[in-house]
């Protein structure tokens, strides 16, 4: 994919997006800073600073990549409600 396409740099808006979501990131992660250092606290803050991030990455469309994760989404719910219903059929 990325050999076929030809590189380009993204534009300001999307680079303005990313630099938001970034400094969205860091103040979810700075007051976790004083944790005890460990799996837990690693994986805590994992979780959260990869979930600001991407929440804020859908919200502002970066790199228009809203629309194919929401039609993925949709097609991973219809799929998993259309094997609901089989199960509940029989």
């Amino acid at each position: 994919f990325a050999l076929a396409s030809r590189p380009r740099w993204p534009g300001l808006r999307d680079m303005g997006a990313i630099a938001l979501g970034v400094a969205a990131m860091v103040g979810a992660l700075w007051p976790m800073r004083s944790w005890a250092p460990g799996v837990v606290t690693l994986t805590t803050q994992i979780i959260v600073g990869a979930g600001v991030f991407g929440a804020l990455a859908l919200v502002l469309n970066i790199a228009g990549l809203r629309a194919p994760v929401v039609a993925r989404i949709r097609a991973l719910a219809n799929r998993g409600r259309n094997g609901a219903e089989a199960v509940g059929e029989g």
